[in-house]
């Protein structure tokens, strides 16, 4: 279940809350006063599971499998042993 941010203006009071998407754009309630409030919008984080552990997209690129010479992945030539 993702996590959306709300924001009261009256209190002026902020606060996290996990809800299903099909409850996304419904209002929630605020704590202290009891007055629907809207989502603060947020930038968006995606994050990955390893067998490290979860760790953030940004750094998807460190982990590339590198190929040796000639490997014959993506419709790339094998070379023969050897051949340089």
């Amino acid at each position: 279940m993702p996590t959306y941010v709300f924001a009261c203006p009256r209190c002026e009071v902020h606060w996290e809350e996990r809800r299903p998407f099909r409850w996304a754009e419904l209002p929630a309630e605020c704590p202290l006063c009891k007055l629907p409030v809207e989502r603060v919008p947020t930038p968006f984080a995606f994050v990955r599971g390893t067998p490290s552990g979860p760790r953030a997209a940004t750094d998807a690129a460190e982990g590339r499998r590198r190929h040796a010479a000639g490997c014959s992945c993506h419709g790339g030539r094998r070379r023969a042993a050897g051949v340089r």
